[in-house]
């Protein structure tokens, strides 16, 4: 989970530090979800695909640029 790591090797030292973070906590308890499209992938063969697909652009990019640089 992606807040796990956030409470990881630290320590908050004082009352009044210990006040100020928990309110900054709470107050991200109140903020509004922003709905993201985003969905998990899972499937390794579709990943292998996103994966090729993102090597041809970037070997494409780099192809480009050399030539643009021979001239």
């Amino acid at each position: 989970m992606a807040t796990s790591s956030i409470f990881h090797n630290f320590v908050i030292d004082g009352e009044e530090n210990v006040r100020r973070f928990i309110e900054a906590y709470e107050a991200t308890l109140d903020a509004p979800v922003i709905p993201t499209r985003v969905r998990e992938i899972t499937d390794p063969e579709e990943l292998k695909v996103i994966f090729a697909k993102q090597r041809q652009h970037f070997d494409a990019r780099k192809r480009l640029e050399a030539e643009q640089n021979a001239v």
